[in-house]
């Protein structure tokens, strides 16, 4: 369906972005704004999409009607971390900490 398909091109955009950018040292990176340039040019990639991934990282899991992340999901982002857990209008969902009443 649609979803499988936008997690594939989703997919194919982050497994280029860590190979043409992340795996490298920094100081042989390409800059990333021209490596999503050329990236949308040479795949028909529309170029939002590609800023998307860069700027949120790559997730499995629900979307909503507008495509955005929720529900049960998995995110991993560009500066390493991964959060596994409930997503709601595109954003982690944090839970709430009880306040301790001990002092």
């Amino acid at each position: 369906g649609i979803n499988a398909e936008y997690m594939g091109v989703e997919y194919a955009i982050w497994k280029a972005y860590e190979e043409a950018i992340l795996s490298k040292p920094e100081d042989d990176r390409e800059e990333e704004e021209e490596w999503a340039d050329t990236y949308a040019s040479e795949n028909s990639v529309d170029r939002n999409r590609i800023t998307a991934v860069i700027k949120l990282g790559i997730y499995s899991g629900g979307r909503d009607q507008f495509n955005q992340r929720t529900g049960e999901g998995k995110a991993t982002y560009s500066n390493g971390d991964v959060y596994e857990g409930q997503f709601w209008e595109g954003k982690k969902k944090k839970k709430k900490k009880k306040k301790s009443t001990l002092r």
